[in-house]
């Protein structure tokens, strides 16, 4: 199978077993987790609440600043749940032994004030505590993170009722020549300059029936979750629907973001949403699938640089254009990567590796954290300048 084949199905191919087991060669042996003390001037609380509309309803998991002081219950970086869910998949239990404590305490009171509130979607068949040392990051910097659990597209949700609710993806299996015939029109989308080039290409790959059942039919439940969410700011403010951030979050500041799938979801939703005012994707294609028009929302992309989608921009450089052209004549653009990355380094992925390893790919996790809350600050909280003065760990565009 080809490098662009194999890319193809990492990407339309739903992943089915987490990357947690990937950075080490010996499943069988404990990883090494390498997670940070978030940097922030706050401690960080905790808070686990549903959402309902009708029938339907969400898990929403609140990451936000505290100053209280305490040395209460802390919460995992992984479930006793998911741990189990692991080991029956196979995997030695050995493996999550050495998972630190993390630095998020349950339930803390929040930080006196208002505070901007960001949401968050996890990728396609993880969870949101696969990023979790990112949430900390921002809330331990005055954020408050409302994280989604999709029913059916998070790996497991664990209810208040101790109910699981398991993912229950199929995965659409592709020949290698459907795999072909899709790359073609991806890889033009990939390649435009022009909006109309991408939209072109862009209407051939989400008219491909395979594509519909592997994407656009996992968009949907998500895209209506985002939403339950955003109708219920409001209630949540008020206290209608009762939970700790009551009379605390800045519903004039809100921003949306998230990895993979995730991010594709949130930049819609940041088009779509007045409330919501900016938006970063974590290395996701943007399939744009709600608008045939350029991006009007402030919008950001975070894109790793491991793949072999890559163009040049100036002498010497490289930079993935994967969602460029739909900024199309606006007079802003934002486009960052991160050299030396890869898909999974923008979730806690980056801090698990051998000791070797460790030091450069906390730099980059830093790196990574500090952009997206620097992208937030000026978006949200107005308080500094985008884009920032480039380093060896991002370049912008």
């Amino acid at each position: 199978m080809t490098k662009k084949l194999r890319h193809m199905r990492f990407l339309f191919a739903i992943i089915t077993t987490l990357v947690f087991l990937a950075s080490s060669a010996n499943a069988s042996e404990p990883h090494h987790y390498n997670f940070p003390n978030p940097d922030g001037p706050y401690r960080i609380g905790f808070h686990q609440f549903e959402v309902y509309n009708d029938e339907n309803w969400i898990q929403v998991s609140s990451w936000y600043p505290s100053t209280a002081k305490t040395t209460e219950k802390r919460v995992g970086y992984l479930t006793p749940a998911l741990i189990d869910t692991y080991v029956k998949d196979g995997n030695s239990k050995s493996m999550f032994s050495t998972i630190p404590p993390s630095w998020t305490f349950f339930d803390l009171p929040i930080a006196n004030g208002k505070h901007p509130v960001l949401i968050y979607n996890h990728g396609f068949l993880t969870f949101p505590r696969f990023s979790m040392t990112q949430l900390e990051y921002l809330a331990s910097h005055g954020y408050i993170v409302l994280a989604i659990s999709h029913p059916g597209r998070t790996r497991l949700i664990e209810r208040k009722s101790g109910v699981l609710v398991p993912a229950n993806y199929t995965p659409v299996k592709f020949t290698e020549e459907e795999d072909a015939a899709l790359m073609v029109d991806i890889v033009r989308m990939e390649n435009a300059v022009k909006l109309d080039e991408w939209l072109k290409a862009r209407k051939l790959v989400v008219a491909n029936e395979l594509f519909q059942q592997s994407m656009l039919n996992n968009f949907n439940p998500m895209y209506k979750n985002n939403l339950m969410l955003i109708d219920a700011l409001h209630s949540i403010e008020s206290g209608n629907i009762p939970t700790l951030l009551k009379g605390h979050m800045d519903l004039d500041a809100v921003g949306a973001f998230g990895h993979s799938f995730g991010g594709n979801v949130s930049i819609v939703m940041t088009e779509q949403s007045p409330v919501i005012k900016a938006g970063v994707n974590l290395d996701g294609n943007q399939y744009h699938w709600l608008s045939e028009k350029p991006l009007q929302a402030s919008a950001c992309f975070f894109y790793a640089d491991k793949t072999d989608r890559l163009k040049p921009v100036r002498e010497g450089e490289l930079y993935p254009r994967i969602n460029d052209a739909l900024f199309a004549d606006a007079s802003s653009v934002c486009s960052v990567v991160f050299p030396g990355s890869n898909h999974f380094d923008f979730t806690d992925n980056t801090y698990i590796s051998d000791s070797e390893k460790a030091p450069k790919k906390q730099s980059l996790g830093h790196a990574i954290n500090t952009s997206i809350k620097a992208y937030f600050d000026a978006e949200l909280k107005k308080t500094n300048s985008w884009p920032p003065a480039e380093s060896e760990y991002y370049i912008v565009k």
